[in-house]
């Protein structure tokens, strides 16, 4: 959600996909976990898991827009303690747990939630979560180049990490026919 920009629920254009398919995978880009209530989206989460037959993968993430995170209430300098508090209660509930007065009662199916991969740049830190807590690492190609998220995903695999997914590659479709060099910016608009 950033001011001034409309932006359709991303879970609910997944409703309509998985609707109309038997065979994709859907997932999220990054889900910006700390701008909803925990016990809301785990039940979201479970729902959409239901829904496509265990398609679906949930790419989450702190964010990094503090005018996103102000126009919901969030403080956005706690995004990423929200953001891992909030995983931690969301993976419980999926499971089954009853969270104080929480209890989803996870259909078998359903039970564990979807795939979680985890959006974030590439530090120490977010690609060891990545590769140690989550389902994979999700790196977004919005502000970097190619050398970047290449290295980045090296250093990912070097930790044990399996599964990387780049997200948010605009593409310019009228892109000058010269080859790019390793670090130059590219845009898939």
């Amino acid at each position: 959600m950033i001011p001034g920009t409309m932006r359709p629920d991303p879970l609910m254009w997944l409703l309509a996909a998985c609707a109309s398919s038997t065979n994709l995978e859907v997932g999220t880009s990054i889900y910006i976990v700390p701008m909803h209530h925990p016990v809301e989206l785990a039940q979201r989460f479970l729902t959409l898991q239901a829904l496509t037959n265990g398609r679906f993968t949930a790419g989450v993430g702190a964010g990094s827009t503090k005018a996103s995170h102000e126009s919901v209430g969030v403080d956005f300098e706690n995004r990423f303690r929200l953001l891992h508090a909030h995983m931690e209660t969301i993976r419980r509930l999926c499971n089954g747990e009853t969270i104080g007065a929480a209890s989803l009662d996870p259909w078998p199916s359903t039970k564990g939630g979807p795939r979680f991969v985890l959006g974030a740049w590439h530090s120490e830190v977010s690609l060891r979560r990545a590769a140690t807590l989550y389902d994979g690492w999700m790196c977004s190609a919005a502000r970097t180049n190619y050398q970047t998220m290449a290295e980045g995903i090296e250093r990912y695999r070097a930790l044990g990490g399996k599964r990387a997914i780049v997200s948010t590659c605009p593409v310019d479709l009228s892109a000058p026919t010269e080859r790019m060099r390793d670090d130059d910016s590219f845009h898939l608009r």
